[in-house]
């Protein structure tokens, strides 16, 4: 079975992001999809936080034989070395597709401080006056 990965930001599809166009070379799409929590603006990119509300994103399926090279190519650009002190954390986390499907994904949580940092209301980066 094929690794799920939830994006939400510059890696999803239609962003316009060099990243997101080197995903999904790697990955297809199973859909559109939800998870539990809010966004917040740090820069020309999203954060995402655990909590009340709904983030939109889609759900990419990684190829099996190169699943992990993908996702540590992902793991360098979001800086995340599973260290403390690391901006973004990838962890498994349920998500829900539109179609009702139902899985778990590795999805990037920022793991840094919101203070003073805009909240994308809509939960949905590529829709909001936040994002690109």
């Amino acid at each position: 079975m094929a690794e799920w990965l939830f994006v939400y930001g510059t890696l999803r599809p239609g962003s316009g992001h060099p990243m997101s166009r080197w995903l999904a070379a790697h990955t297809h799409l199973l859909g559109s999809a939800r998870v539990p929590g809010w966004l917040c603006r740090i820069s020309y990119y999203p954060g995402m936080m655990p909590g009340a509300g709904w983030v939109r994103g889609e759900v990419l399926a990684l190829e099996p034989v190169d699943a992990a090279e993908t996702l540590a190519a992902l793991d360098a650009f979001e800086l995340c070395h599973w260290r403390d002190d690391d901006e973004f954390r990838r962890e498994r986390h349920p998500v829900t597709l539109d179609d009702g499907r139902v899985g778990e994904a590795w999805i990037y949580w920022y793991r840094g401080n919101t203070q003073g940092l805009e909240r994308v209301e809509s939960g949905d980066w590529l829709a909001s006056p936040a994002g690109p």
